[in-house]
């Protein structure tokens, strides 16, 4: 567990997810207090946030049909496709119904907008 606390807003991730926020389910929490390791995620999230813009594709997520604990995230022109875990999916979904998913790339990281700040972030499978 990697955590960034240097401001209000604490960003985590255990190298598969991050993500961005002021409270987080208490289990979660438990384990953001007592991280491995402190360090700077916020550099990276601010260049996600910033490339955002203008380089990412809207994308929607369903689950795979290869295979149930992978979720498919496909951009809506259907030019991109990736796979990641379809818990961190689950999860994201249920903090942030109204996130908007973008992609950049097949093996690129998948993010979660809400009101155009990046809640979250999910590294794709290499499968």
């Amino acid at each position: 567990m990697i955590v960034d606390t240097n401001q209000a807003e604490i960003i985590w991730s255990d190298g598969a997810i991050l993500e961005v926020g002021t409270n987080f389910p208490s289990g979660l929490q438990e384990l953001i207090s007592r991280p491995s390791h402190y360090h700077d995620i916020r550099s990276f999230v601010r260049k996600l946030e910033e490339e955002s813009k203008t380089e990412w594709r809207d994308a929607s997520a369903s689950p795979s049909p290869r295979n149930p604990r992978y979720a498919s995230i496909r951009s809506n022109d259907g030019k991109i496709t990736t796979l990641v875990d379809w818990l961190y999916v689950e999860y994201l979904h249920q903090r942030y119904p109204s996130a908007v998913i973008r992609i950049r790339g097949e093996f690129e990281p998948v993010i979660f907008l809400v009101d155009g700040r990046i809640r979250a972030s999910v590294m794709p499978l290499k499968t």
